[in-house]
């Protein structure tokens, strides 16, 4: 019996203990196409075929999305199969397309049609089951996660070993999706680093006055400049970042508690974790920055 047909399958996803391969995911591509095949792309607008794509071409993959890394050519595969519907009459037809793919995988506000590609989808999925660890959901699964992999560490501070789930280290992978779209609700400021952290803006504070990391200490952290009495210390402030950014941080209220930080989600306006707003991130793109500059206190 070979690897393949051994296989568990639930929802699509297979379960086994050795990572999938190409051959395990060609079933997606089937599905799509076949799919494809019963609406007769030739009797659909470009609006009604951007319509099927969000709603079922996108969806079908979703859950082994949210299970395994799709390999990069599945990935590949699968975008040209929806941009040929997209641009195409019919399977055997040809036509040039007019505006590339990446413009049109954009968002609305942008220019482009609000598609995804699948990869950044995948990516965005995965980030979500990390989302729920630094959220310390109650799942079992995250139970089990925490139990085996953070005992000793972070989520953020984990260092991959070889012998670790392929799962968990796709997970990982996803982390910089995480660190972009997470701002920090300041309490304690213990679990904030002062210049890694997004925690003023939607940005962290040495990208966004273009700091050469060699030139800071990354150790610090944002309760080195909180005093005792729960007020901000306005001179060591001044004396590390410029005087309009020390204003804005003196302005965020320090809570008079002793709570640890929590992460909120700032790509969204709720402060809840979105996979739309997590592939944009990982398509390289950011909502308007005006929706990103929520204070979380």
């Amino acid at each position: 019996m070979t690897k393949s047909s051994s296989l568990g399958r639930y929802l699509g996803a297979h379960f086994s203990s050795f990572k999938p391969t190409k051959a395990d995911y060609n079933s997606l591509l089937q599905k799509n196409i076949s799919r494809i095949n019963l609406w007769h792309a030739n009797f659909l607008s470009k609006a009604g075929r951007t319509v099927l794509i969000q709603s079922n071409l996108e969806a079908l993959p979703a859950f082994v999305c949210s299970s395994f890394l799709l390999l990069q050519k599945t990935c590949l595969n699968l975008d040209s199969i929806h941009r040929n519907f997209f641009w195409k009459q019919s399977p055997t037809s040809t036509h040039t397309p007019l505006i590339s793919w990446n413009k049109i995988c954009q968002p609305k506000s942008m220019g482009g049609l609000g598609l995804h590609k699948t990869r950044p989808l995948n990516q965005a999925f995965l980030a979500k089951l990390g989302w729920k660890i630094l959220q310390n959901d109650q799942s079992l699964w995250v139970s089990l996660i925490r139990k085996k992999y953070l005992t000793n560490t972070t989520f953020f501070e984990y260092n991959p070993k070889p012998k670790d789930s392929s799962i968990w280290k796709h997970i990982l992978n996803q982390r910089e999706i995480l660190h972009k779209g997470i701002r920090w609700k300041i309490e304690n400021g213990k679990s904030i680093n002062f210049w890694l952290d997004n925690w003023v803006i939607q940005d962290n504070l040495l990208n966004h006055l273009n700091l050469n990391i060699s030139n800071v200490n990354t150790n610090l952290l944002v309760s080195d400049f909180i005093l005792p009495n729960h007020d901000w210390d306005r001179t060591k402030l001044a004396g590390t970042v410029p005087p309009t950014l020390a204003l804005k941080i003196q302005g965020l209220p320090i809570p008079t508690t002793s709570l640890d930080d929590t992460p909120v989600w700032g790509a969204t306006s709720s402060g809840e974790f979105s996979v739309k707003s997590a592939t944009w991130l990982a398509h390289g793109l950011a909502p308007n920055p005006q929706k990103w500059d929520h204070i979380w206190i």
